[in-house]
């Protein structure tokens, strides 16, 4: 079953992208106003927040921002022809602002999107792209259309671009983790989900996030899927899918993968191993046998490969894998972290310093 992202996604980006006139107009009543219907809009007023936008037009009929807010608000409240109205008087206006104007283009497809106009969001994300190349938002929204739609490649593509204009989009890493999984491309889902629940878990270690939990559930899943135990031999039976064959750079590591799966089975009874430390044990094998192979990826896979290699180099692959399990809140794994203060630290400064380096 497609694991299903939710339109919030776009919301987030949207909404953080909708303030950056706060404090370039701050004496102008118009501008006034528009702050004051945001408020209104998170507090979920939004009739008083159409209505504040709506004054601050009749102040000033160029606003921009104030069209632009009157859109998502619009949006939020799923009135999509008023959205899409007055998300086109806010790109006609916004000058060479063109950080509003990719908000605009983001929040307009958005709209074809929750409108099941899929065919004319895609068009919109594409012709921003070709305005606006290097916004890896729109990269990444974009990708999400194609997901939706079961569009794998593209959306690999796409995820691809995003991350290598910012690697630190954990939500790139995320999506780009389903798309693989939807494909049944088991290393490369694990790889991108390792990431996504490396960072997301860094940025909010205590307060972890529903989607960390369930990016982590599916991590959980893919790791653990593929081997089970013969009712009558009681020995571990190993079944594989390798998907694209041979072509398949990730093959060597998808086989490494079922035969750390058995090894783990075969453990758990002889150990008493939980789930979890199964899983434990499955990464960090995963992860070391692709330092070692060295798959031969292409884009950002290859990226992806190399810091496993280097994570290897530095002896850090314990508090990394550590890090992805935090989601579980797991008592063990929390306790660990705890103690380890300075592995994460070292950690952390070897995967940033890599990535930027990349």
């Amino acid at each position: 079953m497609k694991q299903q992202l939710s339109l919030t996604t776009f919301l987030q980006i949207l909404l953080l992208l909708a303030l950056p006139f706060a404090s370039a107009a701050q004496d102008d009543k118009s501008y006034a106003l528009v702050e004051e219907g945001i408020q209104l809009h998170d507090e979920g007023n939004y009739q008083g927040a159409i209505s504040k936008y709506n004054a601050a037009i009749a102040i000033d009929k160029k606003n921009p921002y104030a069209y632009y807010e009157l859109s998502l608000t619009y949006y939020t409240i799923e009135m999509y022809s008023k959205a899409l109205k007055y998300v086109n008087k806010a790109t006609k206006y916004a000058g060479d602002d063109n950080d509003l104007k990719v908000s605009c283009y983001l929040l307009k497809a958005a709209i074809y999107e929750d409108d099941k106009q899929a065919a004319k969001a895609i068009k919109t994300y594409k012709k921003a792209i070709k305005k606006y190349p290097n916004y890896y938002l729109l990269r990444y929204n974009l990708a999400y259309s194609y997901y939706l739609i079961d569009e794998y490649d593209d959306a690999e593509k796409e995820l691809m671009m995003s991350l290598s204009l910012n690697f630190r989009h954990a939500s790139s890493h995320l999506l780009l983790g389903y798309v693989a999984g939807e494909q049944g491309m088991k290393s490369q889902a694990m790889i991108a989900l390792s990431h996504f629940l490396f960072l997301e878990n860094l940025e909010h270690p205590v307060n972890i996030t529903d989607r960390a939990e369930n990016a982590l559930d599916f991590y959980k899943k893919v790791a653990l899927s593929g081997v089970t135990t013969s009712e009558s031999s009681g020995r571990p039976e190993i079944t594989i899918n390798i998907s694209g064959g041979m072509l398949n750079p990730f093959m060597i590591t998808d086989l490494t993968l079922a035969m750390a799966q058995a090894d783990q089975l075969k453990k758990a009874d002889s150990l008493n191993l939980t789930k979890l430390e199964r899983l434990e044990g499955i990464s960090l094998k995963f992860f070391e046998t692709i330092a070692e192979a060295k798959p031969a990826a292409k884009r950002f896979w290859a990226t992806y490969v190399g810091w496993y290699a280097k994570m290897q180099e530095e002896e850090v692959g314990d508090a990394f894998v550590k890090i992805t399990l935090l989601a579980s809140k797991d008592e063990d794994v929390i306790a660990w972290i705890n103690e380890h203060s300075d592995d994460i630290k070292a950690l952390e400064s070897e995967f940033f310093r890599y990535y930027e380096k990349e």
